[in-house]
């Protein structure tokens, strides 16, 4: 499933597109939709495989909508608004304690 995250990426518009769909990156991009904010998974464990589902609210992975609001990337402590979060200049991402 993640393979083709790594083959394929999200355009760096960032929008959820039907070729965003068709190259089966549809996974992440519900993982990491801006505005889900609760998840519920089973998991099922079967003799010869398992079988994992999970239901998101409010579902993402509309046509045309930003996948996410790409912000503006930090490079110092001081640009991080999180409670003790540091920079981390390599990666541009405030990381929390």
């Amino acid at each position: 499933m993640w393979i083709e995250l790594e083959h394929h990426g999200v355009p760096e518009e960032n929008k959820f597109t039907m070729e965003v769909f068709n190259n089966g990156v549809g996974h992440y991009t519900q993982v990491v939709w801006q505005s889900s904010k609760k998840i519920g998974c089973a998991v099922r464990w079967c003799e010869h495989m398992t079988l994992v589902g999970c239901e998101y609210a409010p579902a993402g992975n509309y046509l045309g909508s930003l996948i996410y609001d790409v912000g503006k990337p930090c490079t110092s402590n001081e640009d991080c608004k999180c409670a003790n979060c540091v920079c981390s200049v390599e990666e541009a991402l405030c990381i929390a304690p």
